[in-house]
């Protein structure tokens, strides 16, 4: 199966109905119409599958007989499978592309390791064009298949959805259901998420989702793609998490639209401002009020724009990034998303003893260089470590081993095995640190007992990456290694230096 990204609980209880008891108005109305809608929309929608996975993951109708009988003419056969999501058909510059989540398929391992199922069960291999993990978003290519004539192509909707509109979800929940379909209505819209990614821009349904339609697509009544289909809502209790069936979370469609004509004009990338800015805000963990601090410039990158044009700001406080109010560091990061490379952005900052000012940075476009620079100053910062790129991999020496007197491991910094203990209430036991000077980084992320969301680092761009994404948490995990003979252990670090306080982090 291919999970959203939430971390389950020990047990799940469903919290909601399923179908209202109430009959939907413009369903009711409109009965005769969505049935031809399907059958010329559901062509659209595949299986996505991953045969071969990775611990770790990468850092990104027609005339005479329906359709819907071929759908559901046989089983799926899905032995073969890892994990599997949904997707669907867009066309793109002339050419065919299946969009789904980058968490359906970031896991997969090695050329083939990724095929499409379309709706008369065709299978094609399929390989990423390009995607992007901060979105939740990835485009796929076909691969020496090209589609067959049984496979339609699904439009994104320009228009703003409307509050109570009926909407529909089809996808192939649980990887045991292809082709369900659900109804609901949008109830909410530009959604801020929590977790590492797919945080911006989310309408909020009814129409309920469960893990395997990640990817798959959320039409309107004619049958335009509103949304893509990404998260569900789970709430924790002591060690239980309860679903909440009816908050089902879709990336807007002009967001997804946007995003795929940007990736595919990148090289399969989209193209982010640098302005090399370290910021922070402080929340106490496990406080029952929740009153964090505010948004401060915690450092620079050197040589960077933010470095010539606030080096000397560290503890401003940030009030405003261009015309938007930044509150938090969501706010902030969402504002400094809509900003563009090689374009001038105004921050208005206050300093400690109350003193306000604009500054304008003209900014640098996100490159290779640039993320490896930002690796290496969070490194140093925040972990007080070096980063050795080295033979295809990534080695990290402690400033201490370097003979260094400035930069000891920081206090908050422990070692724990990759298996933690997975007891409620009960802390993880730290373990002595590893004697060798160097060590192999294997992946940077998180690891909450059982649960592990790592993503594979093998040079210096992919860790800047990767400590970018997990870094709005207030604590970061690196899978590390002293050699072949021994047992990979976990590096815990909270950003803020304190263990009851996570300092969430963007660098930018």
């Amino acid at each position: 199966m291919s999970f959203f990204r939430v971390f389950l609980a020990a047990s799940v209880v469903v919290v909601g109905s399923i179908a209202s008891p109430c009959p939907d108005p413009a369903l009711a109305q409109g009965t005769a119409r969505i049935p031809e809608m399907l059958e010329r929309v559901m062509p659209g929608v595949v299986t996505v599958a991953v045969t071969e996975m990775s611990e770790t993951k990468a850092i990104f109708g027609a005339a005479g007989a329906s359709p819907l009988d071929t759908a559901y003419r046989r089983v799926l056969d899905l032995s073969d499978a890892k994990s599997s999501g949904s997707g669907f058909m867009v066309e793109q510059g002339g050419r065919k592309y299946i969009v789904t989540n980058a968490h359906v398929v970031e896991s997969a391992s090695g050329t083939g390791s990724i095929v499409a199922y379309s709706i008369n069960q065709t299978r094609y291999p399929m390989r990423i064009a390009g995607a992007d993990s901060f979105y939740d978003i990835a485009l796929l290519e076909f691969s020496g298949t090209p589609p067959g004539a049984e496979l339609a192509t699904l439009a994104f909707r320009g228009s703003e959805p409307r509050i109570g509109e009926t909407v529909l979800a089809i996808g192939n929940p649980l990887g045991q259901y292809p082709y369900s379909v659900t109804s609901g209505i949008i109830g909410g819209k530009n959604r801020f998420l929590g977790g590492l990614t797919g945080r911006l821009g989310y309408v909020q349904s009814s129409a309920t989702t469960t893990w395997g339609n990640s990817g798959g697509p959320l039409v309107d009544t004619d049958g335009k793609v509103v949304g893509i289909n990404t998260r569900i809502e789970i709430a924790g209790q002591g060690d239980q998490a309860f679903v909440q069936s009816q908050l089902n979370f879709a990336l807007d469609a002009r967001i997804a639209a946007r995003l795929v004509q940007e990736i595919l004009a990148n090289g399969g990338r989209l193209r982010r401002a640098f302005l090399g800015l370290d910021i922070e805000q402080d929340v106490v963990i496990g406080a029952r009020r929740v009153d964090p601090g505010p948004v401060v410039i915690a450092g620079v990158v050197p040589d960077s724009p933010a470095a010539r044009a606030l080096g000397a700001k560290k503890g401003f406080r940030i009030d405003r990034i261009g015309a938007e109010v930044v509150r938090n560091i969501d706010e902030a990061l969402a504002a400094l998303e809509s900003v563009r490379p090689d374009a001038t952005v105004a921050i208005e900052i206050t300093s400690p003893q109350g003193r306000t000012e604009t500054i304008e940075i003209r900014t640098a476009a996100l490159s290779e260089e640039n993320l490896m620079a930002a690796a290496q100053f969070l490194l140093r910062e925040k972990v007080a470590a070096q980063a050795l790129p080295r033979g295809g991999a990534v080695y990290v020496r402690s400033a201490a081993s370097r003979g260094s007197n400035t930069g000891a491991p920081s206090p908050s910094a422990q070692y724990y095995p990759v298996q933690k203990p997975n007891i409620p209430g009960v802390p993880p036991k730290a373990i002595p640190a590893p004697q060798s000077p160097e060590l192999l980084l294997i992946a940077v992320g998180l690891v909450r007992g059982e649960e592990r969301l790592l993503y594979r680092v093998a040079n210096l761009s992919q860790l800047g990456a990767a400590i970018k994404l997990v870094a709005m948490t207030g604590r970061v995990d690196f899978v590390l290694s002293a050699g072949p003979q021994s047992q990979p252990v976990v590096r815990s670090l909270w950003l803020s230096g304190r263990e009851n306080v996570a300092g969430r982090t963007v660098v930018y």
